[in-house]
Formats: structure tokens, C-alpha cells, sequence
């Protein structure tokens, strides 16, 4: 008997023209001869492509996982960087007010101290000569009286002369004294606005550098993050 007649056909046994996937190797019966393959092989190596295929699935799947957990994390820091530059560029727009109004208000103290300083100055110098003036004034007119009460006698004229000169004297070194004070105070009042300016402006310039420090401290750690982001992806 022909050993090609004895086969065992299955209606569901795929033809040349039949597509077969990995999921229908299971369900598909092949027929056999006596001297084809043994089934029991073929059903091995069937078996390791199946499991072969279930773990590349299986590393499809965990690979399609972290791929949407890295682009999460981008999408995160990328966010959080913009987020972050927008502060940045916030605090840099309000260091810059900060500087000129800091700027303005120590150059408007330091105008008014030296304002105030030359008009103090000028103001004792016109006390000072307003004093000198009415002294000698006065004392002028002390010694014209003198000399008109000296026509009297010789002797009341002469000590009336000395009483006046030591008292026009007297006068005289008395609103000198005064118009020294004045001016020493006025010196006094000046060095205490020059005091108050170099101050102020210590100030500003103290206050210039700590805004600075910070501005750059916001930066850096606005480039390390971003830093950080490019790694990640």
C-alpha cells in the first residue's frame, strides 16, 4: 500500500493559501505520515515560539510603560523649568525697580543733605555778619556819644572814652564769639548731613549687592533644574 495514502486529513488543517498566526498554532491540526515529523518536536518548538512571543509582548508592554513614564517626567520638568524662568524673570523685573527706587531715594537724601548743609552754612554766615554789623553799629554810636559828652571836661571825656572804647571792645569780641558759634554749630550741622549721606549711601549699595546675590543665586538654580530636565530626557 503507498505509504502517501495512509494520511489522517483534518478539515481545519491549513492550506498553501492560509495565513497562520502565533494565536492559531494552538488550534490548527496538521496531517501526518508515516515518515513526516515527529509531533511531538514539532509541538516543542511550537511551544518556545509561543513563549517566546508571550515575552516579547511582555517587553513591549513594560518598554511601552516606561517610554510614557519618561515622557511624563519630560513633560514635568518641562513645565516645572518654564514655570521656574517665569519666577526668575519675575524676581530679575523686581530687583530692577528695587534698584532704582533705592537708587532714587538715596540720591534725592543725599540732595536734600546738601542742601540743607549750604543753607545752613549761608544762613550763619548771615547771622554772623548781621551780628558784627549791629556791634560795630553800637558801637560807633558809643563812641560818638563819647566823644560829644568828652567836649565836657577833659577828665569825663577821657575816662567816658575809655569806658566806651572797652565796651565797643567788649561788644565787639562778644558778637565775634557768637559769630563763631554760629559758624561751628553750622560746621557741626554740615558734617552730620555729610554723615547722613555717606549712610545713605552705604545703605544702597549694601542693599544693591544683596539684591544682586540673590538674582544670580534664582538664576543658577533655574539652569540647574533646566540642566537636570536635559539629562532626563
Amino acid at each position: 500500500m503507498d505509504e502517501t495514502r495512509m494520511l489522517a486529513t483534518v478539515e481545519d488543517a491549513p492550506g498553501p493559501d492560509m495565513a497562520v498566526t502565533v494565536e492559531d498554532v494552538p488550534a490548527v491540526t496538521f496531517p501526518r505520515t508515516l515518515r513526516g515529523y515527529n509531533p511531538d518536536a514539532v509541538d516543542r518548538v511550537l511551544a518556545d515560539e509561543r513563549r517566546r512571543n508571550s515575552e516579547l509582548r511582555r517587553r513591549l508592554a513594560h518598554d511601552a510603560e516606561a517610554f510614557a513614564a519618561v515622557e511624563r517626567e519630560r513633560t514635568r520638568l518641562a513645565t516645572m523649568t518654564d514655570r521656574l524662568i517665569r519666577e526668575r524673570d519675575a524676581a530679575r523685573e523686581d530687583a530692577r525697580h528695587a534698584l532704582t527706587a533705592v537708587a532714587r531715594d538715596n540720591e534725592q537724601m543725599i540732595d536734600n543733605c546738601r542742601r540743607q548743609g549750604e543753607r545752613i552754612v549761608t544762613e550763619a554766615h548771615t547771622d554772623a555778619d548781621r551780628i558784627v554789623a549791629e556791634a560795630t553799629g553800637r558801637a560807633d554810636a558809643m563812641l560818638d556819644e563819647a566823644r560829644q559828652n568828652a567836649a565836657r571836661t577833659v577828665e569825663d571825656a577821657a575816662e567816658q572814652a575809655k569806658q566806651a572804647a572797652a565796651e565797643a571792645d567788649r561788644i565787639v569780641e562778644e558778637a565775634r564769639r557768637r559769630a563763631d558759634m554760629l559758624l561751628a554749630a553750622a560746621r557741626t550741622r554740615v558734617r552730620s548731613a555729610e554723615e547722613r549721606a555717606g549712610a545713605a549711601d552705604r545703605a544702597f549699595r549694601e542693599i544693591t549687592a544683596r539684591l544682586t546675590e540673590l538674582a544670580d543665586a534664582l538664576e543658577a538654580g533655574v539652569d540647574g533644574t533646566a540642566a537636570d530636565g536635559g539629562t532626563t530626557r
